[in-house]
């Protein structure tokens, strides 16, 4: 029990580390790869040269026009989800 009680306790301050951190980047615009569309294809998913994909989070941005797949976009955070960010396409 204490072993589950603690990391559970460590993941919940590591998600309000990473949520401030995260927060910080609202406002700002980054060059961003779509890798690929949400599952219910209202999203494309990318990622910022900063990002690893086994450990970073990823960019959702709302699709309003239609982008390829491993094109690069430049995208505004608009809001932060948890360990991912939300952006929209600058235009």
């Amino acid at each position: 029990m204490t072993k589950k009680s603690r990391h559970k306790k460590i993941m919940t301050m590591q998600k309000d580390i990473s949520k401030k951190n995260l927060e910080e980047k609202i406002g700002n615009s980054y060059e961003v790869m779509i890798e690929s569309t949400s599952f219910d294809n209202k999203y494309y998913i990318g990622r910022t040269y900063m990002d690893v994909p086994e450990d970073d989070g990823i960019i959702f941005i709302k699709k309003q026009e239609e982008l390829e797949i491993g094109a690069f976009v430049k995208c505004k955070v608009i809001k932060v989800q948890d360990y991912d960010l939300i952006g929209e396409v600058c235009k």
